[in-house]
């Protein structure tokens, strides 16, 4: 895409590049922007979906976020040998907390690791679970076609889907019985959060610590659309079968959204929280009760 610059643009370029010339690159260095990429986060786990790590991040006070802590990935039902003993050596895993419910988790249980405390930490209340089944009931050969089903019947809110998470009961008790798991957590070990694709509960998640480590809103938008990138191929996927089934390039769309994550939507969730609470961090600590010694304490546990 070309950029055109206008007059007055031209002339602070102009200031820019001669102040640069006079006092230095370094005055804009400090300005240059994080780049959030998969290759930084990603963690590299075999059988594991979307598998990352929230460390590298600039936060508050000049810091950042310690690398390897804090570990998010979808369900843990097919992780190798390897996988579970990378979990271990490497990141001294201490703590797993399982966001999804409980039919879903015997379904695909996770493996029992030696050391490492399992937490069932479910975030949807009754109306949503319901929701959630009727699509994940499904079995893979109907899946597409459930998907369509449900985006043409416009019965699944898309767009304040994080909204109907956060601002339930369940949800506000959930994500603070999260916020209790990191500020117990053994110093030097991991946690591991998830739920079936670590996209959607555990992208709300992720901002929520981020958001409370103080890390920039548009790194955070950035780390949550990292899903898109991680999980590009099965959304390729899955947008080739939908248009087997429907030549509506909306739905086609819609279905890129449902595999992946809809930015617009976690905008939406933040918008919310803005409104309601002031802030992201406002929710943290209103509606989820954190206070603002604990924030110091996970800012000590977490941050470099």
């Amino acid at each position: 895409m070309k950029h055109r610059i206008s007059g007055i643009g031209k002339g602070l370029l102009s200031i820019v590049l001669v102040s640069s010339m006079v006092f230095g690159a370094s005055a804009l260095a400090t300005e240059a922007k994080y780049e959030v990429t998969a290759e930084k986060q990603s963690i590299g786990l075999e059988g594991v979906e979307n598998c990352r790590q929230l460390g590298g991040y600039p936060a508050a006070d000049g810091k950042t976020v310690k690398q390897g802590l804090v570990l998010r990935t979808g369900e843990l039902a097919k992780a190798t040998d390897a996988d579970i003993l990378k979990l271990k050596e490497t990141y001294h895993l201490g703590v797993i907390v399982d966001f999804r419910e409980q039919d879903v988790i015997d379904m695909a249980p996770d493996p029992a690791i030696d050391g490492v405390k399992a937490i069932h930490v479910p975030v949807m209340d009754e109306e949503l679970k319901e929701k959630s089944k009727n699509i994940t009931a499904a079995n893979n050969e109907d899946y597409v076609k459930t998907l369509v089903g449900v985006i043409e019947s416009g019965s699944y809110n898309l767009e304040n889907m994080y909204v109907n998470i956060v601002n339930t009961d369940a949800g506000k008790a959930g994500f603070a019985k999260f916020f209790r798991e990191l500020l117990e957590n053994e110093e030097g070990r991991a946690i591991l959060y998830h739920c079936s694709y670590g996209k959607d509960r555990t992208g709300i998640a992720s901002v929520l610590f981020l958001s409370a480590m103080g890390v920039d809103e548009e790194i955070i938008i950035e780390d949550f659309a990292l899903t898109n990138t991680f999980l590009a191929k099965k959304i390729g996927y899955m947008q080739e079968e939908c248009k087997k089934l429907t030549d509506n390039a909306e739905t086609v769309e819609r279905i890129a959204d449902m595999i992946g994550v809809p930015v617009y939507a976690m905008e939406n969730m933040i918008r919310y929280m803005n409104e309601n609470y002031g802030s992201v961090y406002g929710y943290i600590t209103g509606a989820l009760g954190v206070t603002e010694a604990e924030i110091a304490q996970l800012r000590s546990m977490y941050l470099e």
